[in-house]
């Protein structure tokens, strides 16, 4: 029992560490952020909205197309804008009926997502995902991103939100920032660094036991 209690703590400090530079990734990071806008797949569906997967960071979380107000969202001519009407989901689709028309969304397609960090210290923060457009993000809109970041990851490559975090940290406009608060942000990389190799740590000791166990 205390070794499964280990393993569950490693477990869980594992998903902490995640969400910590999750969180301090895209903190401050505008929605209009070519970071921010992503490709998503629908992978479940809701009542209420569906389930995307990020393939670019290997998030997933819900996105909703019904409001608190019993609003939905609807791709109308002037794009997506709230409005009255009722969201049905079907066996292999989720359908959003107004009076101006009907939109529908099935397993599997593409969309285009807005990634957004909302919460405060006090009460935590989480990531948010808003449908941006109802088709896929297309290639053309992917090069002219990548020829203003070019630094972002690919298909081919798996994100690190560690590594991407301690350069934003790091590596910042010299015009908007000084050299005090440059040092302040390098300062708080590091810090990152000893919390993550701690997570790591953990981690390894639950894989150590769970092997011993075995022996």
């Amino acid at each position: 029992q205390h070794i499964n209690e280990r393993n569950r703590a490693a477990q869980q400090a594992q998903r902490m560490s995640s969400q910590l530079f999750q969180t301090l990734y895209f903190k401050d990071l505008p929605l209009n952020d070519s970071r921010c806008i992503v490709d998503g797949v629908i992978y479940s569906l809701r009542a209420n909205g569906f389930l995307v997967h990020i393939p670019t960071y290997g998030l997933k979380g819900p996105v909703y197309l019904e409001s608190k107000e019993k609003e939905v969202l609807y791709n109308g001519k002037h794009g997506l804008v709230w409005q009255r009407g009722v969201v049905t989901m079907c066996q292999y689709s989720v359908k959003v009926e107004t009076l101006d028309g009907t939109d529908e969304y099935f397993l599997f397609d593409h969309v285009t997502l807005g990634i957004q960090l909302k919460g405060s210290e006090a009460h935590g923060y989480e990531l948010t995902y808003t449908l941006l457009e109802k088709g896929p993000y297309t290639e053309d809109k992917r090069r002219v991103e990548k020829d203003q970041n070019p630094k972002k990851n690919t298909k081919d490559k798996a994100f690190n939100f560690f590594s991407a975090t301690k350069e934003k940290l790091s590596v910042d406009d010299e015009d908007s920032i000084d050299l005090e608060s440059k040092s302040a942000a390098i300062n708080d990389a590091e810090n990152m660094s000893a919390v993550y190799r701690f997570f790591q740590d953990m981690r390894f000791k639950g894989s150590t036991l769970n092997q011993d166990e075995k022996h």
